[in-house]
C-alpha cells in the first residue's frame, strides 16, 4: 500500500488548484474533454482532504490527467502542474522526504466544493 510520510498536503493541493485553474481557461480544449480532465482533478482534491486520503486514487487522477493531456498536446502549463504534483509525492514516498516545492508555485486555498 502506498502511504507516503512527510507529504505537504498543500504542495499537491496547490500544484492540482493551478492545473485546474489553467484546464478551465485553456480555450484549446473542447468542453467535453475540459470536463472529463477537471473531473479527475476534483477527484484528486476531494481525496486530499480526507483524513485518510487514497493515494492510488489521488496518483491515478493525476497519471490519466497527464496522459490526456499529453495526448492532446494542450494546456503544457497544466501538464507541467500535474506532473510536479507528481514527482514531489512519489519522490517524498521513495526518498524518505519531502521534495522541494518550486519557489514559484502560487498559493491557493484548499476548499473543495461539493
Amino acid at each position: 500500500m502506498l502511504k507516503p510520510s512527510g507529504v505537504d498536503l498543500t504542495v499537491i493541493g496547490n500544484y492540482v488548484e493551478r492545473a485546474i485553474f489553467l484546464i478551465s481557461n485553456d480555450s484549446r480544449l473542447n468542453s467535453d474533454d475540459r470536463e472529463r480532465i477537471e473531473e479527475y482533478l476534483l477527484s484528486a482534491q476531494a481525496e486530499l482532504v480526507k483524513d485518510d486520503p487514497s493515494w492510488r486514487k489521488i496518483i491515478g487522477a493525476l497519471v490519466i490527467v497527464s496522459t490526456i493531456l499529453g495526448g492532446l498536446a494542450v494546456a503544457p502549463e497544466a501538464v507541467e502542474n500535474v506532473n510536479a504534483a507528481v514527482r514531489y509525492l512519489l519522490g517524498t514516498t521513495f526518498d524518505g522526504g519531502p521534495s522541494s516545492p518550486p519557489e514559484s508555485l502560487p498559493s491557493f486555498s484548499m476548499t473543495v466544493e461539493t
